[in-house]
């Protein structure tokens, strides 16, 4: 095939055509052969859907194994598909310089040496060895304002494996150039996200798109890879009848809650921002942020920032006015923060910022509802 280096004798490629062929039509014989491992029912079900559907949207609870189904995948396409590319995306260069490519290092690292040898890494690549300008693999962060480091796949040939991680935050506009280049009925894409979002390409993908996609939900509750315990440690810390619960755990869309403020979307967005470093001097005064509640379900929330970044959140409940105002002068007195505002909507606030001042606290009432 052109551009693709000849196999010699040495390359295990010739020797064992026949279980590459394998291996290309189950990935899960992929993955007991060269790494001993079998994947659980979870993983299974997104591998059958990527060798027989093609166009796979997964969404999630943390903990369900679905970054080691990605490396899987990718090290499949580097190391089996001749003249392939397999671009990975997400939202940030982190999820995938910190999360896809070290899980993509450690399973080459449990490769057979023979195999091992055929499959190079760098920071942002991963390459088939004898064939490293037709056969790779490429890290690429989805930017608005950066669209063409998405494009010119579409001219990849049949062998073309699109990974999108994280995908309900890849920013909308970007999908018409992701699933443009979709111009094969052989190539393939698999998105896996925590479902943040109940709006956008993802959200449609799971309602009136979903005759074009394979579509799975997977709860962490299910999960025999640690997802259990994660499911248990977010029940405890915010409920299992929270959003976070349902979509951190359960993999489910978030509803939309009338008393919501800010949608979960928008959090896990903030999250996951590239802010440089040098944008935010360290000098940046240290500004506090409080809102008080006092009795029953609802708590007291304190909030410092520096800068565009927030360096504490805490959250209490159960405390009187003079409590929480001796609480946040302690933090004052600490030097964890310069100045606060306390929101006074509604009175609650104010007599918090009146107890504040007459310490010497620099408290300034803050009108949230206006």
């Amino acid at each position: 095939m052109p551009g693709v280096a000849p196999m010699t004798a040495a390359d295990p490629r010739t020797e064992f055509a026949d279980l590459m062929c394998a291996w290309c039509a189950d990935c899960r014989v992929f993955v007991r052969d060269l790494f001993g491992v079998t994947p659980t029912a979870q993983q299974e079900a997104i591998l059958l859907a990527v060798d027989s559907r093609g166009r796979v949207a997964v969404k999630s609870g943390h903990g369900v194994g679905k970054t080691a189904v990605e490396a899987w995948l990718v090290l499949r396409q580097t190391l089996c598909y001749p003249n392939s590319r397999c671009p990975c995306t997400a939202p940030a260069g982190p999820q995938l310089e910190a999360v896809l490519w070290p899980e993509i290092a450690k399973w080459r690292a449990a490769m057979p040496p023979r195999w091992r040898s055929l499959v190079e890494i760098t920071d942002r690549g991963v390459r088939c060895a004898q064939a490293p300008d037709a056969q790779f693999a490429v890290a690429r962060t989805a930017r608005r304002d950066q669209p063409e480091a998405l494009q010119g796949f579409h001219a990849a040939g049949p062998a073309l494996l699109w990974i999108c991680e994280e995908a309900s935050g890849i920013d909308e506009t970007l999908w018409p150039v992701i699933v443009g280049s979709l111009s094969s009925p052989a190539n393939r894409i698999l998105l896996a996200t925590n479902p943040t979002r109940s709006t956008g390409f993802v959200y449609d993908c799971f309602g009136r798109n979903r005759d074009q996609w394979a579509t799975l939900t997977l709860s962490s509750e299910d999960s025999p890879l640690g997802g259990k315990e994660y499911a248990a440690q977010v029940a405890r810390q915010f409920g299992r009848d929270s959003q976070v619960y349902r979509v951190r755990v359960l993999g489910e869309f978030p509803t939309a809650d009338a008393d919501t403020l800010i949608p979960l979307w928008a959090v896990a967005a903030a999250q996951a921002a590239e802010r440089p470093g040098a944008a935010w001097p360290a000098d940046c005064a240290r500004i506090a942020g409080l809102d008080v509640a006092r009795f029953g379900d609802d708590r007291t929330a304190l909030v410092i920032r520096q800068g565009g970044r927030v360096t504490h959140v805490s959250a209490w409940s159960g405390a009187d006015t003079s409590q929480t105002a001796a609480r946040c002068l302690a933090a004052w007195r600490d030097g964890d923060y310069d100045q606060i505002a306390v929101d006074a909507t509604g009175g609650l606030g104010a007599g918090v910022a009146d107890q504040l001042r007459q310490a010497g606290v620099p408290a300034h009432d803050a009108n949230v509802s206006g």
